[in-house]
């Protein structure tokens, strides 16, 4: 299978620790015929949007007509906005419920994981929210989200019964 310019870039680009051999990949690449719309479409699809935008305007912000950092710039600024809503939520889940049932738990993936890998909670999309819990509490953690007035979106685990979820689950 064939791997396209635009992909290659991509990949060099949403790192958070670049090689020189990927840095030297990522200048070739940049220089040559890129078709930039391409690449912004592949970033957003992908969710690294903000990691490519920050190294293109970093490393390559001579190169790349205006427009395109532009449309970079502003799916970047959508992609933070939808991150700091998600990590709102989550932050009224642990407020609104997980502290008041006194669980343990711990944020996986997602802001932790952009915090701690990239120094900045907002640069990668995220579109859910992942949590470690206490294996006893899944269920009562399940039915007070549900009485908030969370749902359950994954079409597997609807109409199952909670405890037959938090088997599968914990």
């Amino acid at each position: 299978m064939r791997v396209s310019r635009e992909l290659r870039l991509l990949m060099a680009l949403s790192q958070s620790n670049t090689s020189d051999i990927a840095l030297a990949s990522a200048d070739s690449l940049a220089s040559d015929s890129i078709d930039w719309q391409r690449l912004h479409g592949l970033a957003v699809r992908n969710r690294v949007v903000g990691l490519v935008n920050r190294s293109l305007r970093q490393r390559y912000s001579d190169r790349i007509p205006s427009t395109v950092l532009a449309d970079f710039q502003r799916s970047a600024a959508q992609s933070r906005l939808i991150s700091m809503m998600l990590l709102s939520t989550q932050f009224g889940l642990m407020d609104r419920i997980l502290d008041p049932l006194g669980v343990r738990y711990l944020a996986l993936k997602g802001s932790a994981l952009s915090v701690r890998w990239y120094r900045d909670a907002m640069i990668r999309q995220v579109s859910d929210v992942d949590l470690l819990l206490d294996e006893g509490k899944i269920v009562q953690v399940v039915e007070a989200m549900l009485a908030d007035g969370w749902r359950i979106a994954n079409p597997h685990w609807k109409g199952q019964r909670l405890a037959h979820f938090a088997r599968y689950v914990g």
